[in-house]
């Protein structure tokens, strides 16, 4: 009797352990650049038997086993703007334009139909898998459906990346994404860095996080405060290389997956 209990226990292990997972994916920008790796990790992930639900920007060229898209386009609608002329001026002054673009970005995603009709769905996923980028509201996702949270990067890490996983990284060391100083700093760009740093990280904790939180609250009005649920990440995937990028503290589970992007290289031909 023990023996057929335990082999059934087993069995019935292997089959739960064989069966894919349910996984929300949220590429939502209309950024070509950003588009490519959510594009390639979500594919895969699909091929590999997992049931995927894709919220992007553009729409999937060929039909794909497991894979559903939901296309949002609305958010684009008076809010587009000239990224080169928004980079313009001071690094705190970019980063400040750029926070309350994204934010605008996130409310225009969150209030298109089709992304209404799936939150208010009786839908269940295990794991939901966010592009990162000052989009915070999108949190509301992961405890709304109960799942995992997931976050991606089509960048190396940031600040707020690093702040969120509790991953040093010493201004000192690590230059702010939009500067442009080098990992190589004198003392005067590292005094400016670190700067930028702490005014930048003030901005977001008392200005950001807080417009973030109501917007969450919003669509979702059941879930917990972002503050709570903010650090609650399993996992990291990193558009980033050793090969292309200088080297970076990151924890163990902040991983970087800058090659799946080139998908498999055939061998170079011998001249």
């Amino acid at each position: 009797m023990r023996v057929v209990l335990f082999q059934t226990v087993y069995i019935l292990n292997v089959i739960l352990a064989a069966r894919g997972a349910r996984i929300l994916g949220i590429f939502h920008l209309q950024s070509y650049s950003h588009h490519q790796l959510g594009d390639k990790l979500f594919k895969e992930l699909a091929a590999r038997g997992h049931e995927v639900t894709l919220i992007t920007g553009y729409e999937t060229k060929e039909n794909v086993t497991n894979l559903k898209t939901i296309v949002v386009n609305t958010h684009l609608k008076g809010t587009s703007t000239n990224m080169f002329r928004m980079s313009e001026g001071s690094m705190l002054w970019s980063n400040m334009k750029f926070d309350n673009y994204l934010l605008s970005v996130a409310e225009g995603t969150l209030s298109d139909d089709n992304v209404q009709a799936l939150i208010k769905s009786k839908e269940h996923f295990d794991i939901v898998i966010l592009e990162r980028l000052r989009n915070e509201a999108f949190h509301g996702f992961c405890a709304h459906f109960k799942a995992h949270c997931v976050l991606s990067t089509s960048m190396p890490a940031s600040r707020l990346i690093n702040l969120q996983l509790g991953n040093s990284a010493p201004p000192s060391y690590v230059p702010e994404m939009c500067s442009t100083f080098s990992n190589n700093m004198n003392f005067f760009e590292r005094l400016s860095n670190a700067f930028a740093y702490v005014f930048l990280t003030i901005w977001y904790r008392s200005y950001m996080q807080p417009l973030h939180n109501n917007l969450m609250h919003k669509h979702f009005p059941d879930v917990p405060d972002l503050s709570d649920i903010f650090h609650n990440i399993s996992l990291m995937l990193i558009n980033a290389h050793t090969a292309t990028n200088p080297p970076v503290p990151l924890l163990p589970n902040m991983i970087d997956i800058g090659e799946i992007i080139f998908g498999s290289l055939s061998h170079l031909v011998k001249i």
